[in-house]
Order: C-alpha cells, then structure tokens, then sequence
C-alpha cells in the first residue's frame, strides 16, 4: 500500500513539473515577436536613398539600430519616391492606395521625410523675394500636413505606432544661393521656417512626434551649414555620413509606444 502510493505521489510529481516546464516555454515563446517590426518610410529623395547604397539609407541604419536596441528583426517597406511627388500627391495615395493604406495600418513604426518641393519654383528666383506667393503656398502645404498626417494615424494609432516626422532642415547648396544674393534671412522664414510651423502644427495635432533635424543641421539660430563630409557633391542630398546622422537623431527619439 505505501509503495503505491509513492509511486502515485512520485507520478504526480513528474506530471506537475511536466505541466509547469509547459506553460514556462509557452511564456518565454509568447514574449518573443513572431513575426518582425514594420517599418514603413514615406517621402522623397533621402529616404528612396539617391545617390548612395543601400546599406547606407538611414532607414536600413535606423533599422539596425532598433534590431540592436529592442532585440528584435526588422522588415523595411519603403514607399519613398525619388519623384517629386508633393503633398497633394501623397494625400491622394494615402486616401486611394489600398496596399499603401494596409501598409500604414499594419506598420509597428512610421518614417516620414517630406520635401518642400511646392515652393521650388520660387526659392531660386534671385530678383526678389517671393513672399505673397510663399505665404499662400506654405499655407496650402500646412492643410495638406493635417489631411495627411489625419489620415496617416486614422489608419495606425499613435498610442500603439511609433510615428515621426523630420523637420528637414535648409540643404547648403540653397541656403548658398541664398545668401550670395542677400536674401537669406527672409527665405529662411518664407520658404522654411513658416512650412515648418504648419508640419510641427499639424505633427503636434495627430500626436506625431517631430524629430529635430533642423538644429542639428543649421544651428541653434538656423544659421550654420553641415559640414561638406555630410552632404553629397550637389550640395543637397545626405552623403553616408548624412545618413547615418539622420538615423541617430531618429533612434534618440526613443521607442515609445513600443517600448
């Protein structure tokens, strides 16, 4: 009788600790992602990577980085263009785009880098200052910030998706050509400055967070120029140094809501 009965205890035993070993594994396989981060990049010439290679994007370093940091794999989906494709054409993606759409809804992380390619046409012009047609430009550009960026966290909600948009900031070859005819200083506010304000306006609105490009490459003052090491030979687009920087500013934003 006694030795059936530590054959029952010791049976018991053995299937507890079985049944314990189960849900341990069945947690630690739970916590582990099954599948790898989305991020998804929307924008123009510097994340579609012109002119440098594809391991030096700030995407694929930014994607690194978040592997590294979160112990985690990353999948990149990147929807930049190197067309001009303005705001209106990015609004008008995101509202009939079903594979885009999808793609915003089921990203885990958000890049956007928009160009201010609407006012091109009057930033080079060296007889005067634009700023009639400026204001009325940047105006339209800050609606289209918020139809955007609306619809982008329609479809990812910020509380769940890490969202962030790059201020940009003033390329040397333009702030050069600005200064060399003395209107520097007013397109710095025209063309720049005031289109900043409606994107971090519209970013703050949808609870974007805006990642601070614009000091680390013009100054405290908006003043100062990167150094050449940093910008390709046409004095606009990011060299891998560029990059790389882009995508230290964007992992100092932290991980929040991921992590």
């Amino acid at each position: 009788m006694l030795k059936n009965i530590k054959v029952l205890s010791l049976t018991l035993l053995i299937i507890l600790s079985l049944l314990i070993v189960s849900i341990l594994n069945e947690n630690a396989y739970s916590q582990v992602p099954q599948n790898p981060l989305k991020l998804v990049a929307i924008g123009n010439s510097t994340p579609a990577g012109y002119g440098i290679k594809p391991q030096e994007n700030y995407l694929r370093v930014y994607a690194e980085y978040i592997e590294q940091d979160l112990n985690v794999e990353v999948e990149i989906i990147n929807w930049a263009k190197l067309e001009s494709r303005n705001l209106l054409g990015w609004v008008q993606a995101i509202t009939t785009d079903e594979v885009f759409r999808m793609d915003i809804k089921n990203a885990d992380i958000i890049t956007i880098w928009i160009s201010w390619h609407e006012i091109m046409p009057y930033i080079y012009k060296t007889e005067r200052v634009y700023k009639k047609e400026l204001n009325m430009t940047t105006k339209k550009m800050g609606d289209s910030f918020n139809i955007l960026f609306a619809e982008i966290t329609r479809l990812a909600d910020p509380k769940e998706t890490l969202i962030m948009v790059a201020e940009t900031g003033i390329p040397p070859a333009i702030a050069e050509t600005w200064k060399e005819n003395n209107f520097y200083q007013e397109l710095k506010q025209y063309a720049y400055e005031d289109w900043r304000e409606y994107l971090i306006e519209a970013a703050e609105n949808n609870n974007i967070k805006v990642v601070p490009t614009y000091k680390a490459f013009n100054g405290q003052a908006g003043n100062s120029m990167l150094p050449e090491v940093y910008i390709q030979k046409d004095g606009i687009h990011f060299s891998a140094k560029g990059h790389k920087l882009i995508a230290d500013l964007h992992r100092n934003m932290g991980y929040n809501p991921l992590k």
